[in-house]
C-alpha cells in the first residue's frame, strides 16, 4: 500500500519521473508506474490495484493529460473510489469541472525548475494525513450539485430522516406544486445523508422509458452478471434482486407521475431506502406522504437576504409576500436583482408595473400569475440585449426538464435556426450566449450540461403563439436528431450517449406529435431511439417508434422510397426479435421488392434484404426457401464486392448454419472454414468476428464427434475474447 499514486501523461514524464523519485528520496511512499510495473504484468490491473489500495491521488494535469484517455481513466476511477486527489498544476490547462466544484487544494508547479517545485510538493506531501471524513457514497449519481443557498427546510428533512429510519425498506414521497423545490429538497437530503449510504441512485422518472432504461443502468454500476443481457426486464429484475439482498442503499425517482409507473421498481423486500418526488398527491399505502407547501415567510426572508447579499429584512419580507413564498420564483427574483443591481423595492415596483401589462397565460394554479411575472421581467431584460439568448431558451423548452449535454449541442448540432449559427460556432461565443439566461436563473450550467427546470419550460412555451410553437418544436426535433447518435446507436459504447440524450428525444417527438408535425428529421429521429431502445430489448417501447418512422415515410417519400425499404427491415428485425414472424414476414418481403425496384436485382443492398428474409425463414425451418435466398444472396456478393469481402464471409457462414441446422455437417464444414478464411484474412487473427468464427467452427465438430480440433479452437476463440473483450464481457462466458 502506497501513500500516493502519480497520475500523469507520458508525454510529461520528464517533469513527473524526477519529481517523483525525489519524494521516494525524501521518505514519501509512492507509486509510479515506471517503478511499480514490469514488462510481464498487465497495465490495467496493476492501475487498478494500485489506486485502490493508494491513499492519496497526486494528478499530474496538463494540456496533454487532459486529451490522455489513461489519465482520464485514472481520474475517474479515483472519483468512484472517492479517493482524495491534489491537482498538481504543470501549466495553465483549467482543471475538469469534475475537480473545480469539489476541489480547494492543489499545487501550482507551474514554470518552477525541479528544486523548486519539489520543496512545493514536499510541503504538501509531508504533512500528515487527516481521517477523511465521509462525504459521498462509493456510487452517486446525483446529476445536480449541491446547492450552496439551500434554505430552510429543517423540519421536512427531518422528516424524511425520521420515515426512512423507521425500518429497511422504508420509502418516503415528497409531493408538491411545481416550483415548491421538491427535487432540491431530495438533492439536498442526498448530501446531507450520503455518508449513510454506499450507493445513491438517481431515477429521472417522468418517461417510462427513460426510468427504465436508468433502473438497467444501475446493474452497470454494481457489475452484475446480468448487467449485459439484450433483455432489459432480466436487467431490471437482477438490479430489484440485488436491493433486496443488499442495505445502505438510496434509490431517488425524481418527478414520478404516479404510483403504476414506478411500482414494478420498487422491491418487495427492499432493504435499503427510497424517496419519490411528485406533482400527485395519490400514493396510498406505498409510502409516508410529505406535503411540500411553499417556504415559510421566515425561510423566505432568510434565503432572500442570503441570495442576495441584501440586510433590507423588511423589503423582503414584502417581496416575499408579493411572490406568495414560491422558491422558484424567489430565486429568479434574486437573480433579476442581482443582475440589475437594485433593491427589493426597485423590484416590487418593476412587478407592479409589469403585472399591469402582462397577458395571464400558463396553468392556472394559485401562483400562475406570479410565475408569470417574475419571468416575463427577465425575459423582457434579456431581449434588450439580444433575441439570441431567449431563442436558445426557446428551443430548451421543448426538451426534457433533465441535463442538457453541451458538448453535444456544440459539436454535434449543425442544423440549428439561422439566428443561432454565429453562437454555436465555437465554445466562447457559446457560452456569451448563454451568460444572461444564466445571471437571470433562467438555467443552470453545472459540469457542462445545461438544466432548465421544468416549470421555466411551461412558462417559456406558453408565451409563444401556437405558430411559433410549432416552429419552434420542429426545430427542437431538427437539433435532437442532429445529436443523437447516428452510428450504429444500437452499440454498447453509444449507449451512454444514447441514453443522455433519449429523454429529450421523447419529449420532441412528444412535442411534434401534439403540433402535428411530420419532417424527414423526425422519422429519423424515431428511427435512431427504436434502434436503441431494440438494442436495450425494450421492444415494446421501440416498436411504435419503427411504426412511426415508417408512416412519416410513407407520407413524406412515397412507398416505394427505399428509406422506406429500410424502415420495413427494422421494423421486421424488431418483430422477429419477439418471435413475430408471421408479422415480419410480409414486412421482409416488401422490403425486398423495393430495393429490387429501385436498385436493381443485383445490387449489393439487395443482398442484404434476401439474407434478412432468408434468415428469418431459416429461424422457422422452412429450411428450402432460405437456402434458395442465401444462395441467391452470396452469388451477388461475390459478384459485386468480389471472394474476399466481409459480406461474402457473412453469406457463407449462413449457408453453414442452415446446412448444420439440417444435419449436413460435410457440407456445413468447408463453407464454415471458408468463412473462417475470410475473417482471418480481412480482419487479423485475434479479431472477436474471428473468435465467433472458431466458435461456430468448433461446435460443428464437437457434433461430429471431432473433439480435439474442437478443442483446440474453442480454446483459441476464448484466448481472443478474453484479451479483446475483457473477463467479464458475456462472450467470454460463452466460450
Amino acid at each position: 500500500m502506497k501513500d500516493y499514486f502519480i497520475s500523469y501523461c507520458w508525454d510529461d514524464e520528464k517533469i513527473v519521473r524526477p519529481l517523483a523519485e525525489q519524494l521516494i528520496q525524501n521518505g514519501i511512499s509512492v507509486w509510479i508506474d515506471h517503478r511499480e510495473v514490469n514488462t510481464n504484468d498487465s497495465i490495467p490491473e496493476e492501475i487498478s490495484a494500485a489506486l485502490q489500495t493508494s491513499h492519496t491521488v497526486l494528478l499530474m494535469w496538463s494540456a496533454k493529460s487532459l486529451i490522455a484517455r489513461w489519465t482520464r481513466d485514472e481520474l475517474n476511477a479515483s472519483i468512484s473510489l472517492r479517493k482524495r486527489i491534489i491537482p498538481c498544476l504543470l501549466d495553465d490547462t483549467p482543471l475538469p469541472n469534475t475537480l473545480k466544484t469539489a476541489q480547494s487544494l492543489y499545487i501550482d508547479l507551474r514554470n518552477l525548475d525541479q528544486e523548486t517545485a519539489t520543496r512545493r510538493l514536499l510541503d504538501v506531501v509531508k504533512k500528515p494525513f487527516r481521517q477523511r471524513s465521509e462525504t459521498s457514497p462509493r456510487i452517486a449519481d446525483i446529476p445536480f450539485r449541491k446547492n450552496p443557498n439551500f434554505t430552510g427546510r429543517e423540519a421536512q428533512l427531518q422528516a424524511i430522516a425520521r420515515k426512512l429510519s423507521k425500518t429497511d425498506g422504508a420509502r418516503a414521497v415528497v409531493a408538491g406544486l411545481g416550483g415548491v423545490g421538491k427535487t432540491e429538497l431530495a438533492i439536498e437530503y442526498a448530501y446531507r445523508h450520503a455518508s449513510e449510504y454506499e450507493r445513491i441512485w438517481w431515477l429521472r422518472s417522468e418517461g417510462m422509458v427513460t426510468l427504465s432504461l436508468d433502473f438497467a443502468n444501475l446493474a452497470h454500476e454494481l457489475n452484475l452478471p446480468e448487467k449485459d443481457d439484450p433483455d432489459i426486464e432480466i436487467v431490471n429484475q437482477a438490479v430489484i434482486r440485488w436491493l433486496g439482498n443488499n442495505r445502505h442503499w438510496l434509490l431517488i425517482f425524481d418527478n414520478a407521475q404516479e404510483l403504476e409507473h414506478v411500482r414494478k421498481y420498487l422491491p418487495k423486500a427492499a432493504k435499503g431506502h427510497i424517496i419519490i418526488t411528485s406533482r400527485n398527491f395519490d400514493w396510498g399505502a406505498v409510502a409516508d406522504l410529505i406535503d411540500l407547501q411553499e417556504w415559510d415567510r421566515s425561510e423566505s426572508i432568510h434565503f432572500l437576504l442570503k441570495r442576495t447579499g441584501r440586510q433590507d429584512a423588511a423589503g423582503a419580507d414584502e417581496l416575499a409576500d408579493m411572490l406568495g413564498d414560491l422558491p422558484l420564483a424567489l430565486e429568479q427574483a434574486c437573480a433579476y436583482v442581482d443582475t440589475r443591481n437594485i433593491d427589493f423595492t426597485e423590484y416590487k415596483r418593476r412587478f407592479q408595473e409589469e403585472r399591469k401589462a402582462i397577458l395571464k397565460y400558463g396553468e392556472r394554479t394559485r401562483y400562475s400569475d406570479t410565475v408569470a411575472i417574475t419571468w416575463e421581467m427577465a425575459f423582457r431584460e434579456i431581449n434588450n440585449i439580444s433575441k439570441v439568448p431567449l431563442l436558445m431558451l426557446n428551443l430548451c423548452a421543448f426538451l426534457a426538464p433533465d441535463p442538457i449535454p453541451l458538448v453535444d449541442l456544440l459539436n454535434e448540432a449543425p442544423n440549428v435556426p439561422r439566428a443561432l449559427t454565429a453562437a454555436f460556432a465555437n465554445k466562447a461565443d457559446f457560452d456569451k450566449m448563454l451568460a444572461p439566461l444564466s445571471h437571470y436563473s433562467l438555467i443552470r450550467i453545472e459540469d457542462d450540461h445545461l438544466i432548465v427546470h421544468r416549470l421555466i419550460q411551461s412558462v417559456t412555451q406558453d408565451r409563444m403563439s401556437k405558430k411559433m410553437q410549432k416552429r419552434i418544436a420542429e426545430a427542437a426535433v431538427t437539433l435532437v436528431a442532429d445529436v443523437f447518435p447516428s452510428e450504429a446507436p444500437e452499440e454498447v459504447t453509444q449507449w451512454p450517449r444514447c441514453q443522455s440524450w433519449l429523454s429529450h428525444a421523447d419529449a420532441t417527438i412528444s412535442h411534434a406529435e401534439h403540433h402535428h408535425i411530420r419532417t424527414v428529421q423526425m422519422s429519423y429521429l424515431c428511427n435512431q431511439m427504436g434502434l436503441y431502445l431494440q438494442s436495450r430489448a425494450a421492444y415494446p417501447k421501440a416498436e411504435p417508434l419503427f411504426r412511426r418512422a415508417l408512416a412519416l415515410n410513407e407520407t413524406l417519400l412515397g412507398t416505394e422510397d427505399l428509406y422506406v425499404a429500410a424502415n420495413l427491415n427494422n421494423l421486421a428485425e424488431l418483430l422477429t426479435d419477439q418471435g413475430k414472424y408471421g408479422e415480419a414476414e410480409p414486412l421482409y418481403r416488401r422490403a425486398l421488392e423495393i430495393s429490387e425496384a429501385q436498385l436493381g436485382a443485383e445490387h449489393p443492398d439487395v443482398a442484404t434484404s434476401l439474407n434478412n428474409l432468408g434468415a428469418l425463414l431459416h429461424d422457422q425451418g422452412k429450411y428450402g426457401e432460405a437456402e434458395s435466398l442465401y444462395r441467391r444472396a452470396l452469388e451477388i456478393r461475390e459478384a459485386q464486392l468480389g471472394d474476399e469481402h466481409l459480406d461474402v464471409a457473412q453469406s457463407i457462414n449462413n449457408l453453414a448454419e442452415l446446412q448444420a441446422d439440417q444435419g449436413k455437417y460435410r457440407e456445413a464444414e468447408p463453407l464454415f472454414r471458408q468463412a473462417l478464411q475470410i475473417y482471418e484474412a480481412q480482419l487479423g487473427d485475434d479479431n472477436p468476428n474471428v473468435a465467433t468464427s472458431l466458435n461456430n467452427l468448433a461446435s460443428l465438430l464437437q457434433a461430429q464427434g471431432k473433439y480435439n480440433e474442437a478443442e483446440l479452437l474453442f480454446r483459441r476463440a476464448l484466448e481472443i475474447r478474453d484479451t479483446q473483450l475483457g473477463a467479464e464481457h458475456p462472450d467470454v462466458a460463452t466460450s
